[in-house]
């Protein structure tokens, strides 16, 4: 099965990194993961960051894993279901974040 890369950027409000962290982990990831289509989910922390520009301001990065032929579809659906019972949304979250699909375009090395 072919898949491509959802990469989701977001960072907490200001003194609420301890309830984002928990709220993204334990609630939001699963609710991801349950929506038809994505088939992995997994969070990163940022432990360096080097740019000429203030466009990775983000200390949190998420992967997911989708299915290729539904991605529209797939990511349309996790848009749909924020902020209902389906996709609680947290208020620890920064309101803004950045997001884009990617299509692999070589296979992975591997040394």
């Amino acid at each position: 099965m072919q898949t491509h890369t959802f990469l989701v950027f977001t960072r907490a409000r200001p003194g609420q990194e301890k309830a984002f962290d928990d709220w993204y982990t334990n609630i939001h990831l699963p609710q991801v993961v349950a929506v038809p289509g994505v088939i992995s989910a997994q969070r990163f922390g940022q432990v360096a960051r080097r740019t000429n520009a203030d466009t990775l301001a983000w200390d949190y990065a998420a992967i997911y894993e989708i299915e290729a032929g539904r991605s529209e579809e797939t990511i349309a659906e996790i848009f749909a279901r924020m902020d209902t019972e389906q996709m609680v949304m947290s208020d620890a979250m920064d309101p803004e974040y950045a997001f884009a699909t990617y299509a692999p375009i070589t296979p992975v090395l591997k040394r």
